[in-house]
């Protein structure tokens, strides 16, 4: 198997539960059984729309779109969720939000790759641990299976990223 086509596969692959998660989140949220912490995705869906403008300028092809599609659902549950998510934000909610946009907007200036990654994963973190206070306290408005979902899209991509295809 040539470079493009495992690239092609791996595209594929990692678009396939991503779609199955998020169709899989909206439904849950529109019936109301999932309830999203809007700063989580708000953070989640700025930063993937961060990372599919650097892999779209780098020339990553179809390696993108797993990016570009995280992006817009993201931000489309952050709208969806300012009405039928988590109402219950606190001021630890803000301290966060606010860290994560710091980080977000200090991308902009480093021109360090590996600190851009570190403050990248901090923001993901932060946007995370948002989650996770919420699911912890309230685990029946959350969609376990979104979420496990995304994490095979992660690994899929970690496939990709070896570069080195399986035969």
């Amino acid at each position: 198997m040539d470079s493009d086509s495992f690239r092609l596969i791996c595209g594929i692959a990692s678009l396939i539960p991503a779609a199955i998660a998020y169709t899989i989140y909206f439904r849950n949220m529109l019936r109301g059984n999932t309830k999203p912490h809007a700063f989580s995705w708000l953070i989640w869906g700025l930063l993937a729309g961060n990372g599919f403008i650097a892999q779209v300028s780098a020339q990553a092809g179809i390696g993108a779109w797993a990016t570009g599609v995280t992006s817009v659902a993201c931000l489309a549950i952050f709208a969806i969720a300012i009405s039928k998510g988590d109402a219950k934000l606190t001021r630890f909610d803000w301290i966060l939000l606010g860290l994560a946009l710091i980080s977000f907007c200090l991308l902009f200036i480093v021109d360090n790759k590996t600190i851009a990654l570190c403050l990248t994963l901090f923001a993901t973190l932060l946007g995370f641990s948002l989650t996770l206070k919420k699911a912890w306290h309230y685990p029946h408005e959350e969609a376990a299976l979104s979420f496990g979902l995304n994490a095979l899209v992660v690994g899929v991509i970690f496939v990709r990223k070896s570069q080195k295809p399986p035969l």
